[in-house]
């Protein structure tokens, strides 16, 4: 590959991002005073995750203590297990 072309090709990926985004989700992993697990409730974060991602915006996930963000588990059953919200845990 050329230089030229090379250089052109970071051009072009540099153009194709539209600006960056940080997304920040929660660390609590449970209801306050019990063991009753909670987290972020998975497509509300999927669904414009996916939006801004596809109109080519560079997203940055993450979480006031750094690490994992917990799911809260009723996000991932039935109805509320939305396509954006499968897709992002295969992602």
């Amino acid at each position: 590959m050329s230089h030229s072309h090379a250089h052109e090709m970071e051009m072009n990926k540099n153009a194709v991002v539209k600006g960056q985004v940080l997304m920040v989700a929660t660390s609590c992993g449970s209801f306050p005073n019990t063991d009753i697990p909670t987290g972020l409730w998975l497509s509300e974060l999927a669904e414009p995750y996916w939006v801004l991602k596809n109109a080519g915006y560079d997203v940055t996930l993450a979480s006031p203590n750094g690490g994992a963000v917990p799911v809260d588990p009723v996000s991932l059953a039935g109805d509320a297990k939305t396509p954006e919200a499968e897709r992002m845990l295969h992602d």
